[in-house]
């Protein structure tokens, strides 16, 4: 069955109405007027020759009603000035009250000197309003009644001794302000339903809601991570890569391969762009063949070097048995000894040609750009045909062909004031909040505290570490920094569902809260958990993104109507 019908709406809306408060002083107000009806007396009507309650007769009671109705509309549209000026209703059925009942006085006495008149009059307001008050405080206090409730009931009751004290007389309103108002209403002489009518409608709008519901304050039921129980301060920052490199080249030359682009992983000494090489290519060819000529040269040296030692050797020992001049043997040891330098300059020279070698494969080796580190390219900055130059030293030259990072190194490095810097230490555990990926929190330490403080911001800047990384974290992306007080446990990683200790009331000694649905309050119960900072945490009963009263009026039942006090 649908509980939240039009009918159901009224029918609740009927049944506050008459609830046991206002059921009570109705009881009393019938009583009263049950006793002015016993002593008005009654007459003989002279055309049908019954006898007739003056107090209940026709004329009577449509007089009665006309004036009742009437200065019901006037104390309505009193209090609702004063509403409107921030004062209670009450008090503006309290001097709507007054004035009414002076002016029935008044009218009953009808006093010939005008000055005593306007002092009565004064002295009757002043008396009437500390009576209506005393009432009206009694019965909001002790019965909970609705002032507006309170104004009518005790006008009626003051309208019956006004007709008893005047000896059953019919106690009218002023004639000059009667007139004045239906003059003003375009009336006429149809007052009584149209007062009547317009009663109807505003108690109507007193009991659903719509002028008397409580003001209250709203607050959300969110999610929080139990890491802001134990936060001691925070601090904003961003992501920074701590190996970072613009990779260039160390020659000059015409970029004719570039492999790489924004987002691209590359390994340590991946080619990742070459230069124009043809002439330092044809160099190196050239050392390299110098190189095998040199070595050819050594080769031809040696073999003289044997010759000339083995023709020494012999002619050695053909002068020692003076089989041979002396002229030959020099001769021979001349050979050798030439040999034996050719073969130090071969060797010489082949060295001078592994050199030149190693020289020309250097400036080759210089032309291909390589990875310094493992890491991602981050932006490409030269194109296929322009020209690098060592430092852009060159006209139109780009100095760097990329900038890459290593994604390993990552750090947040966050600002913190120098008055809250003796709350930071190193190794201390840290939570970091990316504002691009807002619902996932990824633990951190304090790597580094930079010894230098920055004097136009007055902070400090503290390098915070990932203890894991995640390949969506990338460098420049803005973070938030919560330092704690202590590591979090494996539990204490998931965020929980928690309302302000506020909005819990204790009803038969259960928790619940009320929840705020199409401008009704329904109170569910709830189950609670620990407390976690200035929020108490919710294990059943409520969702993520209801709304609840803070500090519930004493009064507030399930199912009335409310109003939402903003900010």
């Amino acid at each position: 069955m649908d509980r939240s019908g039009p009918l159901n709406r009224i029918l609740r809306q009927a049944g506050r109405a008459l609830q046991v408060q206002q059921a009570g002083l109705l009881a009393v107000i019938l009583v009263l007027g049950t006793v002015l009806t016993l002593f008005a007396g009654s007459h003989q009507d002279p055309l049908t020759g019954l006898t007739v309650n003056n107090f209940l007769n026709a004329n009577t009671l449509l007089q009665t009603a006309t004036d009742a109705s009437f200065f019901a509309i006037m104390a309505v549209g009193a209090t609702m000035v004063i509403i409107s000026g921030g004062i209670d209703l009450s008090v503006g059925s309290v001097f709507a009250l007054a004035g009414v009942t002076m002016g029935l006085v008044l009218r009953t006495w009808q006093p010939e000197n005008g000055l005593l008149a306007i002092l009565a009059g004064l002295a009757l307001s002043v008396g009437m309003g500390v009576l209506c008050g005393l009432v009206n405080g009694c019965l909001m206090v002790g019965l909970r009644v609705h002032p507006f409730i309170i104004t009518l009931g005790t006008m009626w009751i003051f309208r019956g001794i006004a007709f008893v004290a005047s000896r059953a007389e019919s106690i009218l309103v002023p004639d000059a302000l009667t007139d004045s108002v239906k003059a003003s209403l375009g009336l006429g002489g149809q007052l009584a339903p149209i007062p009547l009518l317009a009663m109807v409608a505003v108690v109507w709008l007193l009991y659903s809601g719509s002028l008397w519901s409580p003001t209250v304050q709203a607050a959300p039921v969110i999610r929080i991570y139990p890491s802001q129980a134990v936060t001691l301060l925070n601090a904003s920052g961003y992501v920074v890569a701590q190996r970072k490199a613009s990779v260039s080249s160390k020659s000059t030359g015409r970029l004719i391969f570039l492999g790489v682009e924004e987002g691209s992983r590359v390994k340590k000494g991946t080619v990742i762009a070459r230069l124009e090489n043809d002439d330092l290519v044809a160099a190196r060819d050239r050392a390299a063949a110098n190189v095998k000529a040199t070595r050819a040269s050594l080769a031809q040296a040696e073999a003289e070097l044997v010759d000339a030692r083995l023709q020494y050797q012999r002619l050695q020992t053909l002068l020692a048995q003076q089989l041979i001049s002396r002229q030959e043997f020099d001769a021979a040891e001349a050979r050798y000894q030439k040999a034996l330098a050719a073969v130090k300059n071969s060797q010489a020279s082949i060295r001078a040609a592994e050199a030149a070698l190693e020289e020309a494969s250097t400036a080759v080796e210089y032309s291909l750009i390589r990875a310094p580190f493992d890491g991602v390219v981050l932006t490409k900055n030269a194109e296929v045909g322009e020209v690098v130059a060592p430092f852009g030293a060159a006209v139109n030259a780009r100095a760097a062909v990329a900038t890459m990072a290593d994604m390993q190194s990552l750090m947040v490095e966050a600002d913190v004031a120098e008055a809250n810097i003796n709350q930071v230490s190193l190794g201390q555990p840290c939570e970091i909040l990316l504002d691009a990926l807002p619902g996932v929190r990824f633990p951190g330490r304090v790597h580094m505290i930079v010894p230098t403080a920055d004097r136009s911001k007055a902070t400090i800047m503290v390098k915070v570490a990932f203890t894991t990384l995640d390949p969506r974290i990338l460098p420049e992306m803005s973070a938030k920094v919560a330092f704690l007080s202590r590591p979090l446990q494996p539990e204490e990683e998931h965020p929980r569902l928690v309302v302000s200790p506020q909005a819990v009331v204790r009803k038969n000694g259960s928790p619940m809260v009320f929840v705020i649905r199409e401008q009704r309050v329904q109170a569910v119960p709830v189950q609670l958990g620990p407390v976690l900072g200035d929020m108490v945490e919710v294990l059943a009963g409520l969702q993520e993104g209801d709304r609840v009263v803070l500090q519930p009026p004493k009064n507030l039942q399930s199912g009335d109507r409310i109003k939402i006090r903003e900010g």
